[in-house]
């Protein structure tokens, strides 16, 4: 009776055993998810982090130029030595397309661009007044310089960004406009790099929502708050300025989206990453943990029933 007993007593400590390490078992595998989720997220908005700090700079940066015009009044006395001055400009970055002054008075342009792998004075066409351009417009409602919408080019109809400033000469008068083009291509270009240290595709929204960056070139151009769907959700979100991340189903899958504005000129970026990138890994991981912790609880089974048979014998 006393052995039966302490058969009994055995079988229940193991038993016992069994059930705490399930639990420790479950909980770890918990946390273990936790955490995998939490370093993919953080990995995720790094990349957009990244993105954002890259685009900024590539334009931003730029200012610089069209500050440092718009503070040279005595551009308007020489028209060949204002040429000079935008070719050097253009010659020292070669991100830049192309670099112009627009004139009050006259409804001139006088500007240069980047041809050939060389850089020639911008011949105006009779019908082309500064005045009436978005970029001329803008400037002289603002001190800071600004930063349009892409739009495609009239001179090489490609698409651009434009930074322009208003000139103002020492008694607060109107002068002209300054302005300086960047290629949308220039600017992706300088995004490659990130496509091979990050999860994930880019999406560039400009401030209206037009598609700058896509995995799906079919959608550069189109408008992203139009999209259908969640998509569509996630695009007015990204217009309005907003930060975050969502899961979503774009195109019969499921994707993450990690979004997050640029400041100054009112972009924004999105990482999207398939579900099964952001899970597939950590499902394996947690799977194989799984499978160890059964090994573990099977072993543990065999353990006490061998020892419970040693004991009755």
């Amino acid at each position: 009776m006393i052995k039966r007993k302490s058969q009994i007593k055995t079988l229940m400590t193991f038993i016992l055993a069994m059930i705490f390490l399930v639990v420790i078992g479950i909980m770890m595998i918990a946390q273990t998810q936790t955490s995998i989720q939490i370093g993919i997220e953080e990995r995720a908005h790094q990349a957009v982090l990244a993105t954002v700090k890259t685009i900024r700079n590539s334009i931003v940066s730029r200012s610089v130029h069209v500050e440092n015009l718009s503070l040279s009044l005595d551009i308007f006395g020489n028209e060949q030595e204002l040429v000079n001055i935008l070719i050097n400009t253009l010659q020292k970055d070669p991100l830049l397309e192309g670099i112009y002054v627009g004139f009050e008075q006259t409804g001139k342009l006088i500007g240069c661009k980047v041809e050939n792998d060389g850089f020639v004075q911008w011949v105006q066409p009779e019908y082309y007044d500064p005045r009436d351009r978005l970029w001329y417009i803008e400037a002289i409602k603002s001190s800071d310089p600004i930063y349009t919408p892409a739009y495609v080019d009239v001179a090489t109809k490609k698409y651009i960004v434009t930074i322009a400033k208003a000139i103002h000469n020492i008694d607060g008068q109107l002068m002209g406009v300054v302005g300086l083009d960047l290629p949308l291509e220039k600017i992706k270009d300088n995004l490659s790099y990130l496509e091979t240290k990050q999860i994930g595709s880019i999406i560039i929204a400009d401030s209206v929502g037009t598609i700058l960056a896509h995995p799906d070139k079919g959608m550069m151009s189109h408008n992203i708050r139009a999209l259908s769907g969640q998509m569509g959700q996630i695009g007015k979100a990204m217009v309005r300025g907003e930060k975050g991340w969502q899961i979503i189903k774009y195109r019969e899958n499921n994707y993450y989206i990690y979004y997050q504005p640029i400041d100054v000129i009112n972009w924004s970026v999105g990482i999207l990453m398939p579900e099964a990138e952001v899970t597939g890994g950590s499902t394996a991981f947690l799977t194989q943990i799984g499978l160890s912790g059964y090994l573990v609880l099977i072993s543990i089974i065999f353990f006490a029933v061998f020892i419970s048979v040693k004991q009755k014998n």
